[in-house]
């Protein structure tokens, strides 16, 4: 399967980096640093249910999950 953005066109540039950034503290963390770009979260992202994804768009855009430096506050 190619890769394309189709799926997080709805989202803002501001969310989609919170999502990027959400993505590869939690589900990335194992990753190599090389592999830990925008475009492979993108790709984490893109596996995710519709559901699941605006359920994480909406934590991390309404409830300031993450901050502008990357920090995740629980």
């Amino acid at each position: 399967m190619a890769h394309s953005l189709e799926k997080l066109n709805p989202y803002s540039l501001d969310g989609l980096k919170k999502l990027r950034t959400a993505v590869k503290i939690r589900y990335m963390k194992d990753y190599p640093k090389d592999f830990m770009t925008d475009y492979e979260a993108d790709k984490v992202l893109e596996t995710l249910s519709p559901v699941t994804l605006d359920q994480l768009y909406k934590m991390v855009t309404n409830k300031k999950v993450v901050t502008e430096d990357g920090i995740i506050k629980l």
